[in-house]
């Protein structure tokens, strides 16, 4: 008995299957652009991840905060595009719905990224905008 590897021996390994066709159905479209969605989405996190790890001076903060918020953005719409391919054709919305949910969870974002990571509850009142202590 012999083995032949497909890299290694390609020419004999064809001629034992000469008269046998193989026969594979095609792969799901859909379910090919829903993994690649998923691929996208590893990549982007790790390089999220990376920016997150690098130590910066103050003036290349404003940089990086901003390819980290395009890298969010990003990711948002991949695992939207990702809803919407796993969504049946039947029940599935158009793009223009899942991209006001990108824009909507983008200003989210940056609302809350604006406040230095935490979102002004009611009644709070920035150190700005207090009244100023007189010393008597």
């Amino acid at each position: 008995m012999t083995i032949n590897h497909p890299l290694t021996d390609v020419g004999s390994h064809r001629a034992d299957q000469s008269g046998a066709r193989r026969v594979t159905n095609p792969p799901n479209m859909e379910r090919q652009v829903h993994k690649a969605c998923g691929d996208i989405n590893a990549a982007l996190n790790e390089a999220l991840e990376a920016l997150g790890r690098l130590s910066h001076s103050p003036v290349d903060a404003f940089g990086v905060a901003r390819v980290q918020t395009a890298l969010y953005r990003a990711r948002e719409a991949n695992y939207l595009l990702g809803q919407m391919v796993g969504t049946p054709i039947e029940r599935r919305l158009p793009w223009a719905y899942y991209r006001a949910r990108l824009q909507d969870k983008a200003l989210r974002h940056f609302s809350l990224h604006a406040n230095s990571g935490r979102q002004a509850t009611e009644g709070h009142r920035s150190r700005s905008n207090r009244p100023k202590r007189r010393i008597a």
